[in-house]
């Protein structure tokens, strides 16, 4: 039985209560945990073909809830010029190789520069990994992006789709996708989709569930949500209810607190992890876990809190690992790249 950690301190707007309740927190998480188990299913590729596995409540003993603890973060890759590498995202190809795509760019971190994605390849989760040529990028010929924010990549039939936010906030702008046979060469794809920012697709039983995050004008105030769209295939999407409201409204200031959702299953439920941060030093590496039986909606209620920016999960040799990265000025480590985080459920 692991020790109680005390993670309602994280939630301190005292900077130095805080990085003792993350010192804390880290040492009694990582205590006497066993490496974790292999996936139910694999969550490193959504396949529009490949539904996620249901919950099966009995191989868990009920809801089949289990907290994930981070055990030892790496830093596995710096791109060239040490551009950082915010909000990443990763797929494994057919012949193993993994692939990661993320917005960036050279500087501490600003969103109104990262006009290219980045890529690079590895062997292996924590590498090495190789550069590859950014995949698309505002400078292209048929560029209509003022910006590229928060991608996405998921098997798409034969191939590839990566989707991704164009953030210039003009009208006709917002999701959008590109294709690719090999992950390397891509062509975008016309129009847009629904929703708000910060793309993810989870297949489910023959239906694709698109969450994505904004904020929702309310009596009281703007609230943040995680916009939910359903559709059989990638297109004809129908709006659904949020499947996460916060309950607290967002100050007058705010741009949307909640980003970076994913969702993956697992025996007995349903994990979101979403970023909750309202961008300054304290909050930036704030990443929520929630559970539930229903992948359609979730409380707000988390059942922990790691240190993460835009984290993803993925199974590499029947170990579970997050991995993320963000604006070197508003990590903890100040240094750019991809972080692996290893997890223990």
């Amino acid at each position: 039985m692991l020790p109680r950690c005390p993670r309602r301190v994280l939630y301190t707007r005292c900077p130095v209560r805080r990085f003792f309740a993350l010192l804390l927190l880290a040492a009694c998480e990582g205590a006497s945990e066993p490496d974790a188990p292999a996936l139910d299913a694999r969550v490193d590729e959504p396949a529009v073909p490949r539904d996620a596995a249901a919950p099966d409540a009995s191989s868990d003993g009920g809801t089949g809830m289990r907290i994930p603890h981070a055990l030892e973060t790496a830093r596995v890759w710096i791109p060239a010029h040490e551009r950082y590498v915010n909000e990443p995202t990763l797929i494994r190809a057919d012949d193993g190789t993994w692939h990661v795509f993320s917005n960036g760019a050279e500087g501490k971190g600003n969103p109104w520069v990262e006009l290219q994605l980045l890529h690079a390849t590895a062997p292996a989760l924590r590498g090495p990994w190789t550069d590859q040529p950014d995949i698309l990028s505002t400078r292209d010929a048929d560029a209509i992006e003022g910006a590229l924010h928060a991608p996405y990549v998921m098997r798409h039939g034969a191939g590839y789709k990566i989707f991704y936010f164009d953030s210039t906030m003009e009208e006709g702008k917002g999701l959008r996708s590109a294709s690719s046979s090999d992950l390397y060469t891509w062509k975008r794809d016309p129009g847009s989709y629904p929703g708000g920012r910060d793309p993810m697709i989870l297949a489910h039983r023959g239906t694709n569930y698109l969450y994505t995050t904004s904020t929702e004008l309310e009596a009281d105030e703007s609230h943040d949500i995680v916009h939910l769209q359903s559709a059989p295939d990638l297109m004809g999407w129908t709006t659904l209810a949020p499947a996460l409201r916060n309950p607290e409204p967002c100050p007058g200031s705010c741009w949307g607190w909640l980003e970076s959702p994913f969702v993956f299953a697992r025996a007995g439920g349903f994990y979101l992890f979403t970023t909750f941060t309202s961008s300054d030093f304290e909050t930036y590496e704030r990443t929520w876990v929630l559970f539930s039986e229903d992948p359609t909606h979730f409380e707000a209620e988390p059942i922990t809190t790691l240190l993460a920016h835009g984290g993803e999960v993925h199974e590499e040799d029947g170990t579970l690992y997050l991995t993320h990265g963000g604006w070197p000025e508003k990590l903890a480590s100040r240094q750019p790249g991809l972080y692996v985080t290893r997890l223990a459920w």
